[in-house]
């Protein structure tokens, strides 16, 4: 049962984080651009060592792992009852930061 409500809280997540990104453009710039310069590093050590370059993830969108920054966002305004238009303006502030 806790491995499928740690599923569960994590595919909430998840969709939380797209519907922030969708419906308010809200998007973590800087852990995208993180994201395509792993991407970057990893391809030419492939391309050094005569390997070929086979991302698990085309889309530097799609991650498997959400920002710990996100989690303490979403902890918080889940703890407080924020209201979501509170909790909005905070995610700006706290990407903004970046």
């Amino acid at each position: 049962m806790q491995a499928l409500f740690i599923c569960l809280a994590h595919n909430l997540m998840v969709l939380m984080e797209q519907r922030m990104a969708t419906e308010h453009g809200l998007r973590n710039e800087k852990e995208t651009k993180r994201c395509k310069k792993r991407d970057e590093i990893a391809e030419q050590t492939a391309q050094a060592s005569g390997r070929l370059f086979a991302p698990i993830y085309l889309n530097p969108f799609k991650r498997s792992q959400l920002t710990l920054k996100f989690i303490r966002w979403l902890r918080y305004h889940i703890q407080t009852e924020s209201s979501m238009n509170y909790a909005i303006r905070s995610l700006q502030r706290v990407y903004a930061m970046l």
